[in-house]
C-alpha cells in the first residue's frame, strides 16, 4: 500500500486526481494500475488541466533521439507545469517529472541530455510551489528494464521513497540522490 507508514510523497497521498502523461514505451498505463492497486485515484491522459492536483510527467521516457524533438519535451513539461501551477501554489499537490538520462542524471554518462531540463523545472517549482511535493526522477535506459519493471520501480519510488527533489534509479536497483 502506498501511505505514510513509510516516506510517501504527501502530495500523492492527498491528490484527489492523478493524471499520468503518455510515454513511448507504455510505462503509463503501467503505473496507473500499480497506483490504483495501492489507494492512489491515477489515470493516463491525453490532456493535463486544472482540475488534477498531481502530475506525473511521463514524456521524458521517449524513443527519439532528435534535438527538436527532445527540447519539445522540455517545453511541454514547462506549459503541463502552468496548467497546475495556480492549484499547487494554492493547495498544494504533486508534480513529478520522469526522465531517462542514465539513471544518474548525466553524471555516469549522458542519455537524452536534450531532457534534462526537466529536473531544473521541478527544483524551480519547488521554490514557487512550497505546499506541494516535487520529484524528478532520472530512471536507467529503458533498454535495460520492461516498461512494466520501470513501472515498479516508480512505483516504489513514489510510495516508500525519501524526500529528496532529485532521485536517480538506476536498472540494477541502485538509488541515487542529487544534493545542490
Amino acid at each position: 500500500a502506498c501511505s505514510e507508514s513509510g516516506f510517501a510523497m504527501k502530495g500523492l497521498l492527498e491528490a484527489k486526481s492523478v493524471a499520468l502523461t503518455r510515454d513511448d514505451f507504455g510505462v503509463g498505463p503501467k503505473l496507473a494500475k500499480i497506483l490504483q492497486s495501492r489507494g492512489i485515484n491515477a489515470s493516463v491522459v491525453d490532456v493535463v488541466d486544472e482540475t488534477h492536483d498531481g502530475v506525473i510527467f511521463l514524456e521524458g521516457l521517449t524513443k527519439s533521439k532528435k534535438v527538436a524533438e527532445l527540447l519539445a519535451i522540455n517545453r511541454s513539461a514547462f506549459e503541463t507545469a502552468k496548467v497546475v501551477s495556480k492549484r499547487l501554489t494554492e493547495r498544494g499537490g504533486l508534480f513529478v517529472t520522469v526522465q531517462s538520462t542514465g539513471g544518474q542524471f548525466g553524471l555516469s554518462g549522458i542519455e537524452n541530455a536534450w531532457t534534462g531540463g526537466l529536473s531544473g523545472l521541478v527544483k524551480t517549482a519547488s521554490h514557487e510551489w512550497p505546499q506541494a511535493s516535487l520529484k524528478a526522477i532520472d530512471v536507467e535506459s529503458i533498454a535495460k528494464r520492461s516498461p512494466a519493471e520501470i513501472a515498479e520501480a516508480l512505483g516504489n519510488e513514489l510510495c516508500a521513497g525519501g524526500s529528496e527533489i532529485e532521485v536517480g534509479l538506476c536498472a540494477d536497483g541502485r538509488r541515487y540522490r542529487l544534493e545542490s
